[in-house]
């Protein structure tokens, strides 16, 4: 809590330097507040050190809050594991992280997320240009009543984004039955401005699902809900069950394309495989890609789940 209270007194991003923990953090009958939100970004290096921050029980009072708050491109949290809860009525919460501009190594998500209003909600938030995830992990449920919803990034936003040995065990569901009601992925929901998008070595146990009653045309996937120019996708697994009452494109893998692929920016999926079961009722459901567009390879990729539904 001190903490807490200095970084806005201080207006204090830690640039050039790191707060390391040195045990586990407790917030059973304490009160929680989350440390870099508002204007503030963590500017230096926040090291979990293998410890956990345990019991947060938070509700977030304006958009773009998480535990930790937003990282700075200079920014840096890394063995770093969090847990408990937190509800919002707002868009765009985070569990973990809020924005990430700079990097996350070695992060894992125990805290729920339930979301009663507004769109964007995921483990690690909105990810911007030149942002970096490698070995991070969502344990945890999202829920949502409304679209954009993941384990890791509901928001990719612009291009460079990397995501590696990244996955997700958590459920991503949502309670709302509205149109509007899609974008799910086990990693990533959205692409905003059809940004490209890389991820290598990640993969899905959790169960996606949608239950709205009206067909949308957005994706709904075990890995990434959308793909775009550029994007590619390497030794990707999904083993989770993938569930749409009226969704378009549910897909193991990936769900459709925003921004069409080019002879210049294609898109390649590769050794990329899906054992997780799609149930897509009400609609089509596909192994590897809910819909592909012209200069998109897919190479050595397989689908072994059963996937049931259609019209």
């Amino acid at each position: 809590l001190a903490l807490a209270a200095y970084i806005p007194a201080a207006k204090d991003g830690f640039a050039g330097r790191f707060i390391k923990l040195a045990n586990d953090i407790d917030f059973a009958d304490k009160q929680f507040k989350p440390l870099f939100i508002g204007t503030m970004l963590l500017e230096g290096t926040l090291d979990g050190d293998g410890h956990t921050v345990k019991n947060i029980a938070y509700t977030a009072v304006n958009s773009y809050e998480a535990a930790v708050g937003a990282i700075d491109g200079t920014g840096l949290l890394r063995n770093f594991r969090a847990q408990g809860q937190i509800s919002t009525a707002v868009a765009n919460t985070g569990a973990i992280t809020s924005k990430v501009y700079g990097r996350l190594e070695n992060c894992e998500n125990l805290v729920d997320l339930t979301a009663t209003k507004g769109a964007g909600h995921s483990g690690f938030g909105y990810f911007y240009h030149g942002a970096r995830a490698d070995k991070v992990v969502n344990r945890a449920t999202i829920t949502g009543a409304n679209g954009q919803l993941a384990g890791i990034s509901h928001n990719v936003s612009d291009m460079g984004c990397t995501f590696t040995d990244c996955a997700n065990y958590g459920t991503i569901k949502s309670t709302s039955t509205a149109t509007s009601c899609n974008n799910f992925g086990g990693l990533v929901a959205n692409l905003a401005n059809a940004c490209a998008l890389e991820l290598t070595d990640c993969y899905n146990r959790g169960k996606i699902s949608s239950e709205t009653t009206k067909s949308g045309t957005s994706g709904l996937a075990g890995i990434t809900a959308y793909y775009s120019a550029g994007s590619t996708l390497r030794n990707c697994v999904n083993y989770g069950l993938v569930h749409s009452d009226k969704n378009v494109f549910p897909a193991g893998i990936t769900g459709t394309y925003k921004g069409t692929p080019t002879e210049a920016k294609p898109v390649l999926l590769t050794n990329c495989h899906n054992y997780g079961d799609i149930e897509a009722l009400g609609n089509q459901g596909v192994g590897i890609m809910g819909c592909a567009a012209a200069w998109v390879t897919i190479d050595s990729c397989s689908n072994r789940g059963d996937i049931t539904g259609g019209w």
